[in-house]
């Protein structure tokens, strides 16, 4: 039984936890505002001011960061969130989103090592999760940032393998054609262009034009001079 003095300390912790929790929400609160964006970022930023420690604060600025494109803010936003601690704690999901994103800031950046190993760290906490941590279109997701990272790498067997893998999770559940797996078979043209291997390149522009005409990146590539 707590003492009126546990009580009402427990009472104020609570009230301010709850007064944190709603300050940081705020921050996925769209409004009219033209700099919208930039607000609820200053509205968190200032929050961390007074509360470093907020993980869940900087938690929510990863996903403000990287939609502002502040891809290295994004990164040290994460960095701070891992280094409070507790990250294993958080649910699988959770867990995943806090690789997934510094990876594709990595990658924003051009750092594919980087963004090929918190990619990597994101698969193995998937394989921890459940069924619904492992959906098909959050494997196709990763194994899509792998083959465009491992094709900067220069690894171009890596880049068709993961490449491979997102085709396969399309063909397996039926998706139709769009604009997502236009760019993954995009990724592996350029691989196989990449290993001189001219024929599998333009099989892979010919099947993206054939069901994605508008597709502008397969468009510009094919040309008289390129498959010659």
């Amino acid at each position: 039984i707590l003492t009126p003095q546990e009580l009402e300390d427990y009472d104020r912790e609570t009230i301010i936890y709850n007064i944190d929790r709603i300050k940081t929400g705020r921050a996925f609160i769209r409004t009219n505002s033209e700099d919208d964006l930039s607000q609820r970022i200053l509205a968190l930023e200032n929050h961390l001011a007074e509360k470093p420690d907020d993980s869940d604060a900087y938690f929510n600025l990863m996903y403000l960061y990287f939609d502002n494109g502040q891809y290295e803010h994004c990164i040290g936003a994460i960095n701070n969130r891992i280094s409070i601690g507790g990250i294993s704690l958080l649910p699988v999901l959770s867990q995943m989103k806090i690789y997934y994103f510094r990876g594709k800031a990595a990658l924003k950046l051009g750092r594919y090592k980087a963004a090929i190993a918190d990619m990597q760290q994101t698969l193995g906490i998937m394989a921890s999760g459940g069924t619904t941590d492992n959906s098909p279109s959050y494997r196709f997701g990763v194994y899509a940032f792998l083959a465009e990272a491992y094709l900067g790498e220069k690894e171009y067997e890596e880049c068709l393998a993961y490449g491979t893998r997102c085709i396969n999770i399309y063909t397996g559940n039926h998706w139709a054609w769009d604009k997502e797996v236009s760019s993954i078979r995009y990724i592996m043209a350029l691989a196989y262009e990449a290993k001189e291997d001219p024929a599998s390149c333009k099989k892979m522009i010919d099947l993206i034009i054939a069901n994605d005409p508008s597709y502008q990146p397969a468009a510009e590539k094919k040309n008289p001079n390129l498959f010659r």
